[in-house]
């Protein structure tokens, strides 16, 4: 069970973009726990927002890192027993993996430029413990979304040291998600990640 001794401890969040990404875009990462009580269990709600000026998608998201409090116990807390093979999650989706795996869920709204027009789609979002990776706990995130860009993609986050000596950070690699032939890639505008104690399998 996550353990949240300190919740007014400093949530720190980076969203980063290409270097291509136009200077008036901005990253917003807001951070809660349910319940707030010191000492109990809790889930991490984690929400990001990227925007751009009205009429145009944003660039990819490409790399997202949450820096949190050690003691928060996300990779101690007794979530993730059991771990997914990326191949499984894959080949078969999150329902074939083990059940003591399962550590999240959530939500992703996209912007899919075609051509002048800006279309929206939504995904959802499963999160499972995978294979340790150089001594690192490693998550995987599987997206499934039915169109206009219908796709099911699987990729990592690993939990590493956090920046500071009592931190730890949530470091997630996200690909690149091609569109339809000639537009844009995909652009990720809102995440809702829900990691922790209140996740429904």
């Amino acid at each position: 069970m996550l353990r949240a001794r300190n919740l007014l401890a400093l949530l720190l969040g980076c969203a980063c973009l290409p270097a291509t990404a136009n200077a008036t875009q901005s990253a917003r990462l807001h951070v809660t726990f349910t319940p707030e009580r010191l000492g109990r269990g809790t889930t991490i709600n984690l929400n990001a927002q990227i925007s751009a000026p009205l009429g145009l998608a944003p660039s990819p998201l490409t790399v997202l890192d949450v820096h949190y409090p050690r003691d928060l116990g996300v990779a101690t807390g007794g979530l993730g027993v059991s771990s997914c093979s990326p191949a499984r999650l894959e080949a078969l989706g999150p329902e074939e993996c083990p059940v003591n795996s399962h550590m999240g869920q959530g939500s992703a709204l996209a912007e899919v430029p075609i051509g002048p027009t800006i279309l929206q789609e939504t995904a959802e979002v499963a999160i499972v413990r995978g294979p340790q990776q150089e001594g690192h706990m490693t998550l995987l995130f599987y997206v499934n979304a039915g169109g206009p860009v219908s796709a099911q993609i699987v990729f990592p986050g690993m939990l590493l040291p956090g920046p500071g000596a009592n931190e730890e950070t949530i470091h997630i690699d996200v690909p690149l998600v091609p569109s339809v032939t000639g537009s844009p890639n995909v652009a990720v505008v809102q995440l809702h990640v829900t990691i922790g104690s209140r996740v429904r399998i």
